[in-house]
């Protein structure tokens, strides 16, 4: 994919990778905003001054606290990131670039909503108390998604630039596939909330993602991660072999340089100057003549040691 294509178009091929029941799935969260990442932060930030003001946190199955507000500003991190690496297609395209957006925007939406009525309303009910503490839980899934979104989308950005490799071509293709296992995962917790809170109080939608989904999810992310190591340990050694041509070069310059530092320290005499002066002003053939003297081819091909002793004036 060349840089002037649209990154839309790997979540809208995505998109016709699922089944239809999963793009139904999808429907509710549709939105008409054409500015939905802003749409998004601007939630997310609501949010999070929301569960400033109420101190919301819960505890995790393995004893650790989670405060809620240090999930909602991670949120906005990674939205920040998006936008900017984003282009204006994916704000102006909510049918399907947006789509991931507008379906983390509901289940944003949808859950602050259920953690604020269920935080009232809880009291010692323990059913009540469970799902309040799952839907806070449910927040570190959301946080999850848009991390994975602003990730992957960093990747794409710069991976698929320019003409278009093989192992380019590998990494679109295993993007579009985790775009597609994502918009799954996404359809699944809309359609989870989109049903009567009575038939989920003892649910949450990334608690029970199936497992193979959850392992497919995984192995599509790996496939990614581990195509774009390799195409960047392609591009080190191409730049490698650049820097290696790179380096005889500056180290000729640098020997260069060197001996006329060591010269001009032996003399102070602009030697080399003068001398470029007297060759440029040399006329064409000068000398030559001494390379056909009977004299000197006499010396050239003597089978004995000797010296040739030249005296005269220049030319």
């Amino acid at each position: 994919m060349s840089a002037g294509n649209p990154s839309s178009s790997l979540w809208d091929r995505a998109f016709q990778l699922l089944d239809p029941d999963a793009q139904r799935g999808l429907s509710p969260s549709k939105t008409n905003k054409r500015d939905v990442l802003s749409a998004v932060l601007k939630d997310v930030e609501a949010a999070r001054d929301l569960a400033l003001r109420k101190r919301w946190k819960f505890t995790k199955s393995n004893g650790d606290v989670v405060i809620l507000r240090d999930v909602m500003e991670k949120i906005v991190g990674w939205i920040q990131r998006f936008k900017e690496t984003g282009d204006a297609a994916v704000q102006y395209d909510p049918a399907h670039a947006a789509l991931p957006w507008a379906a983390f925007r509901f289940l944003l939406q949808t859950t602050v909503s259920e953690v604020q009525v269920f935080s009232a309303v809880a009291g010692d009910c323990e059913c009540l108390k469970n799902h309040f503490g799952y839907n806070q839980a449910n927040l570190l899934g959301v946080e999850e998604v848009a991390r994975n979104l602003a990730k992957y989308r960093i990747i794409e950005r710069l991976h698929l630039r320019g003409p278009q490799s093989e192992i380019q071509a590998e990494i679109e293709h295993a993007l579009i596939r985790l775009y597609a296992e994502i918009l799954r995962q996404l359809s699944y917790a809309v359609k989870f909330f989109s049903e009567r809170t009575i038939t989920r109080l003892l649910k949450s939608p990334f608690r029970t993602v199936k497992e193979d989904r959850k392992k497919e999810l995984q192995a599509s992310e790996q496939e990614v991660n581990q195509l774009a190591t390799l195409a960047d340990t392609e591009t080190l050694r191409s730049l490698d072999a650049t820097f290696e041509r790179m380096s005889i070069q500056f180290t000729q310059v640098l020997s260069e340089d060197k001996f006329n530092e060591i010269v001009a320290w032996l003399s102070v005499a602009p030697y080399y100057s003068h001398h470029q002066f007297v060759a440029e002003s040399r006329l064409a053939g000068v000398g030559q003549w001494l390379l056909i003297h009977d004299d000197y081819l006499q010396w050239l091909t003597s089978s004995s040691p000797s010296l040739c002793y030249l005296h005269g004036i220049p030319g």
